[in-house]
């Protein structure tokens, strides 16, 4: 039976805001879904780096259908051409899938959703009638409704969040400030720099400030990238700290990357302190924590990092409220269900938005997950402690239970058919190995003694 919705919950109530300008514009119409799909899913603003221009034929990413309760999409990646995109990907549709086992389908659906990192419509650009893009995160410059990011595929997240708690306790830990990346973020190595191009260009940080920051104090910081690269030259290559040891630190940094950083999210299950970056990127919690409150705020290039450390190691009572205050807000908003029950509420929301009947996207395929779901979702263990880089719960619990770098046996669902010899509603094969075992299916044909697709 479908969970009941909590109209109570803050999360649900920041879906309804979310849609509400798509709401007084007078809804969504077919045509707005399909300029998404071809224009913006994966539209990045050119201030902000590098961008697929557009009307560009390769700038589209993932259309999702939801008819009759079954979920179909349209994708241009594959694992072989793009393993991250296509492990993002999995999130989002294991995600939409999980919310409508949870909370029953939603009215028919037809939508865009961008896996950038990056914000996707520039309002500047978009005009009087933006688009409605769901996306991981948006700006006060840009049109998105925040969709859940990578993190919160249900079963990398559910791993997450049954650790909270489990950490130790603050005063046990190294009173240093840790953290690990890259030495990519959007404003390295640009010409001019940021912070000279725009005004809101001046939000963005170059990850070298905040090596130079903790480079003033190295007894409170940790700080170091796991790869060398020419805009940190001359900082030194350090090991890379798996996520399960972001525990053993009081205090954990989280700035910008290349774009949105959704490490912030595991951050927060850790029960440590979060010195966060002030940013313009919002992910779809934000507007709940609160600066003081739920995290300890930084400048946005940094360089209060050693005096916020030394504050804290000094107030040892308002260090641990903040922590205690960051794992009772992941505990009770961002539990699993929370964000299954939002997500099925922009669903639904966006349905009452739609004035049109959705159909079926000619090129869009039913959802059948993999049977063998990726362990980390595309993110690397190597290089853990960036955006985007942190070792995943997943991994982290398949090593705690004695699974080494294996996948973890919890990740792998009950066998099914396989995907080689399925086929869909219709009776249509959408694989070689399909063909070969149902010759007469729709989309196969016989030639030359062997059975191909059409």
């Amino acid at each position: 039976m479908a969970a009941a919705l909590n109209a109570t919950s803050p999360l649900l109530a920041l879906a309804v805001d979310y849609l509400r300008p798509w709401s007084s514009r007078g809804g969504v119409s077919l045509a707005m879904v399909d300029d998404a799909h071809l224009r913006w899913a994966d539209y990045r603003d050119p201030d902000w780096g590098k961008f697929v221009p557009p009307r560009e034929a390769h700038n589209r990413l993932l259309r999702v259908n939801i008819l009759g309760g079954r979920l179909y999409y349209y994708t241009c990646t594959s694992e072989k051409h793009s393993p991250k995109r296509y492990a993002r990907e999995l999130a989002l549709l294991e995600l939409i899938d999980a919310a409508i086992a949870a909370h029953g389908a939603p009215p028919d659906v037809d939508l865009v959703l961008s896996i950038s990192d990056r914000p996707t419509v520039p309002r500047a650009a978009a005009g009087d009638s933006p688009p409605l893009v769901f996306a991981y995160s948006t700006s006060p410059y840009h049109h998105a409704v925040p969709f859940p990011p990578v993190t919160f595929a249900p079963r990398r997240w559910a791993a997450l969040h049954r650790k909270l708690g489990t950490h130790p306790p603050l005063a046990e830990r190294e009173q240093r400030a840790l953290w690990r990346g890259t030495c990519n973020s959007l404003c390295d190595g640009r010409q001019p720099p940021c912070s000279a191009r725009r005004r809101r260009d001046a939000a963005l940080m170059h990850r070298r400030m905040l090596l130079d920051a903790a480079a003033r104090c190295p007894k409170l910081a940790d700080v170091g990238i796991v790869k060398p690269h020419k805009n940190c030259a001359g900082f030194a290559q350090r090991q890379p700290v798996p996520m399960r040891r972001h525990a053993e630190f009081a205090f954990v940094a989280h700035v910008d990357g290349n774009g949105f950083s959704g490490r912030l999210d595991e951050l927060l299950t850790l029960g440590g302190v979060v010195l966060k970056q002030a940013s313009p990127f919002s992910a779809f919690y934000y507007p709940l924590l609160r600066p003081g409150v739920h995290y300890a705020p930084l400048h946005r290039n940094g360089s209060d990092l050693c005096a916020a450390i030394a504050a804290l190691r000094s107030d040892p009572p308002r260090a641990a409220a903040i922590a205690a205050a960051a794992t009772s807000l992941a505990r009770a908003v961002l539990s699993p269900a929370s964000v299954l029950a939002y997500v099925s509420a922009l669903l639904r929301g966006y349905a009452t938005l739609q004035r049109f009947t959705p159909r079926r996207h000619p090129h869009a395929k039913p959802w059948r997950p993999p049977r063998q779901w990726p362990s980390d979702y595309g993110l690397r263990q190597a290089n853990a402690g960036a955006a985007g880089d942190g070792a995943s719960a997943a991994a982290a619990a398949g090593q705690a239970e004695g699974g080494g770098r294996r996948r973890a046996q919890h990740l792998r669902p009950a066998r099914g058919p396989t995907l080689a010899h399925a086929q869909d509603e219709a009776g249509a094969c959408s694989s070689l190995g399909c063909c070969r075992r149902h010759p007469k299916a729709a989309g196969c044909t016989r030639r030359r003694g062997a059975y191909k697709r059409l």
